[in-house]
C-alpha cells in the first residue's frame, strides 16, 4: 500500500505504533497504512466490506465500509472510489464522512456508470483527511493525509430477473389457467434457477407445498414458462415469487417480487339477442350471439335459459354452443313466443356451463333483455252494403266496421271513402275518429246515390298513428253492381225514396249492432 502523505510530522512513543498495528492485525481483513519511518504515530485502515447494491445498467450502486485505527481523530475525512473492470475505468467521485474517531467504521455508497464495465473488477478506495485531533492534548495536530485500499472481485453488471403472469385477469369461483413467466432480462447468465411461489388470496391446484420449480440455467434474454391452476378467493389475488440463482461469480442470490392478479366478479360469457326488439302477441325467430368476453378459452360451452319470472316462452331452453376462444362468438337460433300482455322489457336469465384448460367444470350466470313492442294496428273487419243490389237513382249505405286489434290505443284515426263516378256522395266522404281503444268495435257509415248502372267501386282507407307515433294505414275495397231502374219504380216517382233511405240506414245500424254483440260474445 502507498504510504500516507502527511503535511507535518510529530514524534511520540513507539509503543503507540505497536499498539495500533496489533489492533489492525486482530481485525485481519485489510491493508494497514502507517506513517513514514521515524514517525511516532500510526494510521491503520481496513476495508471491511464491499457490496454491490445495484448491478443494473447503465448505473449501479456499490457500498464500501472502511474501519480506522489510529491515535488521532481524523477531521474532514472523505472516501473516494474508482473502478477498473475489464479494461474500462470509471470514477465515482468522493463522499464526505466528516470526523472519524479511532476504532469506528465509515460506510459510503457510490453510483457507477456501468455501461462499459466488464465483470472482473478492481476497486480502489481512497481515504483522505484534512486535519486530526489529539484527544489527549486537546489540540489540533495539523496533520492531514491520504491513502488508498484496493479490492478485486467479480461483478455481474446488468443482472436482472423479470417475473410476470399471463393473463392477469382471472375469474372468481372457477379454475383459471395462469402462466408464470420468468425471464433473464439482464446481460449475464443465471445458473441453477429456482422459483418459489406463495399464493396470496388464491389457491394453487395440483401443486406441492412449498411450491418450488427448478428452471435450470437461463441465458440473457431467455425465459421459462410455468403453468399454474389458480382459484381466486379474493378480488385482488397475488403471488409472492422468489427467484433464487447463482450469478456470474457463483454467488447465491435471491430476488423477491410480488405479482398481482385481478379476479373479475362478473361472468365471462355474454349473450346478446339479435334482434332485441320483439312484437307482442306473436312468435319471433331470434339469434342468440354467445360471446366469450374473457381472456381464457372455454370448452364444451352450454347454455341453460330460465324464464321463470318472464311471460316469454323460449325454445329450446338448453343450447349447445361448443368451444370458444378468447373474444370468439357463435350464434344459436331460438324461437320466442311473446304474449300480447307482455310489458315493455322482459329479461331472460341464463346459466353458462363450460370447462377451462387445466380445470374442471365452471359456471357463470347472467341475463339478457328483450324489448317488447306493443302492437297497435287497425283492421277493417267488414263493410256492409245496403241495399246489396241497388238500382240507378237509389241510395246506397256502406257501414265500415273498424277495430284496434292490438294492445295499445291508436291515435288520429281517420276513415276516408273513395268511390267511382257511378256513386255520388250524399254526405262527407271522411270521418275523423281520433283515439281508438283496443278491442272496441266502431262502425262508420257512408252514403252514396247510385247515378250510373254497372259495377261500381268504393275504396276505404284508414290512417292512424300507433303507440310509438308511426303513421300507418289500412284499406279495403268493395264492389257493388248498380242495376238499371225498373219502369214501375220510375212511375212511382220519388215519393218512396225517403222511406227507402231511412230503412237502409236502420238496417245498417242493426247489422253493426248485431256484429258488435257477436264479437263480445265470442
Amino acid at each position: 500500500m502507498p504510504p500516507i502523505k502527511a503535511e507535518r510530522m510529530k514524534t511520540g512513543p513507539v509503543l503507540l505504533l505497536i499498539a495500533v498495528t496489533v489492533a489492525a492485525t486482530l481485525v485481519g481483513a485489510g491493508p494497514v497504512t502507517v506513517s513514514p519511518s521515524g514517525s511516532a504515530r500510526a494510521y491503520a485502515f481496513v476495508l471491511e466490506d464491499v457490496s454491490v447494491l445495484d448491478s443494473g445498467v447503465p448505473s449501479g450502486v456499490v457500498q464500501v465500509s472502511v474501519s480506522y485505527y489510529g491515535a488521532y481523530t481524523l477531521l474532514g475525512a472523505s472516501l473516494g472510489l474508482t473502478a477498473r473492470c475489464g479494461g474500462a475505468e470509471v470514477s465515482a467521485g468522493s463522499v464526505d464522512v466528516g470526523s472519524w474517531r479511532p476504532g469506528t467504521v465509515k460506510t459510503a455508497r457510490f453510483t457507477l456508470n456501468t455501461s462499459s464495465l466488464g465483470s472482473e473488477c478492481t476497486l480502489r478506495v481512497s481515504v483522505s483527511w484534512g486535519d486530526s485531533w489529539d484527544d489527549a492534548q486537546k489540540t489540533y495536530t495539523g496533520l492531514g493525509g491520504s491513502t488508498s485500499l484496493e479490492y478485486s472481485f467479480t461483478a455481474c453488471w446488468g443482472e436482472r430477473v423479470s417475473v410476470g403472469v399471463r393473463p392477469q385477469m382471472v375469474y372468481s369461483s372457477t379454475v383459471n389457467p395462469v402462466l408464470l413467466v420468468v425471464e433473464n432480462s439482464g446481460r449475464t447468465a443465471l445458473r441453477q434457477v429456482e422459483v418459489y411461489v406463495a399464493p396470496q388470496g388464491s389457491v394453487l391446484l395440483n401443486a406441492s407445498v412449498p411450491t418450488v420449480f427448478e428452471l435450470g440455467d437461463l441465458k440473457p434474454g431467455e425465459r421459462r414458462v410455468v403453468p399454474l391452476s389458480v382459484v381466486p378467493q379474493s378480488p385482488f389475488p397475488s403471488f409472492s415469487v422468489t427467484v433464487s440463482y447463482l450469478d456470474c461469480s457463483g454467488s447465491k442470490k435471491s430476488v423477491a417480487q410480488q405479482v398481482y392478479l385481478y379476479a373479475a366478479a362478473g361472468q365471462s360469457i355474454v349473450v346478446v339477442p339479435d334482434p332485441p326488439v320483439l312484437v307482442a302477441g306473436q312468435a319471433s325467430n331470434v339469434s342468440l350471439r354467445v360471446v366469450n368476453a374473457g381472456g381464457v378459452a372455454v370448452k364444451g360451452l352450454s347454455l341453460v335459459l330460465g324464464v321463470q319470472k318472464s311471460p316469454l316462452s323460449v325454445s329450446p331452453s338448453f343450447l349447445v354452443v361448443g368451444d370458444l376462444g378468447p373474444g370468439e362468438s357463435r350464434s344459436v337460433p331460438v324461437t320466442v313466443l311473446v304474449p300480447a300482455t307482455a310489458s315493455s322489457s322482459e329479461s331472460v336469465a341464463y346459466q353458462a356451463l363450460y370447462s377451462v384448460e387445466g380445470g374442471g367444470l365452471a359456471t357463470s350466470g347472467g341475463s339478457f333483455t328483450f324489448y317488447v313492442a306493443q302492437r297497435s294496428s287497425v283492421s277493417i273487419t267488414s263493410v256492409d252494403v245496403v241495399p246489396q243490389s241497388p238500382e240507378v237513382g237509389s241510395n246506397v249505405i256502406f257501414a265500415v266496421s273498424l277495430v284496434d286489434d292490438g294492445t295499445f290505443p291508436v291515435y288520429a284515426v281517420n276513415v276516408s271513402a273513395y268511390a267511382s263516378r257511378g256513386l255520388s256522395p250524399l254526405r262527407s266522404t271522411y270521418a275523423y275518429l281520433g283515439q281508438l281503444n283496443p278491442q272496441v268495435l266502431t262502425t262508420v257509415p257512408f252514403s252514396f246515390r247510385a247515378v250510373e248502372e254497372g259495377m261500381q267501386e268504393v275504396r276505404f282507407v284508414v290512417t292512424y298513428r300507433d303507440a310509438y307515433g308511426y303513421s300507418r294505414s289500412a284499406e279495403r275495397t268493395v264492389y257493388v253492381n248498380v242495376a238499371r231502374q225498373q219502369p214501375s219504380r220510375q212511375a212511382q216517382g220519388g215519393s218512396a225514396n225517403p222511406y227507402v233511405y231511412l230503412a237502409a240506414v236502420a238496417v245498417a245500424l242493426l247489422l253493426a249492432a248485431a256484429y258488435a254483440a257477436r264479437k263480445r260474445r265470442g
